[in-house]
């Protein structure tokens, strides 16, 4: 498990697991903001949940998200610019993921260090 503190206080969880029910969605994400909930199951079906309403929507043509990930990546690599993926988004990322695997190894919380801008 993995607690994500952000500078304006927001706090977000990440738990990586293999335990559960098959029953259940294998993948699950939820939102909890300002009273409401939505959450995405197995990236096909959206739940909303505000003000005591419960609403569902089917997502087509839903994935994961990985081709283009992947060719944003590598546009990016190539120079070519992407509304997607940006090189601050990759370094953001690579750098939360070495915070959390120091955390896991020491046991302690680990500020998020961030490199210079200018490199």
């Amino acid at each position: 498990m993995a607690v994500l503190r952000s500078a304006s206080g927001a706090v977000g969880s990440l738990a990586y697991t293999g335990g559960g029910d098959t029953k259940l969605p294998k993948e699950r994400i939820e939102v909890f903001c300002e009273g409401g909930v939505w959450a995405i199951d197995d990236f096909r079906v959206l739940t909303k949940v505000v003000a005591g309403k419960k609403s569902e929507k089917r997502l087509s043509g839903a994935d994961k998200g990985h081709r283009n990930e992947m060719k944003a990546f590598l546009d990016l690599v190539q120079g070519t610019p992407s509304w997607i993926l940006t090189f601050e988004d990759c370094v953001v990322s690579t750098a939360a993921t070495f915070a959390v695997i120091e955390s896991l190894t020491t046991g302690a919380p680990v500020g998020l260090r961030m490199p210079a801008a200018d490199g």
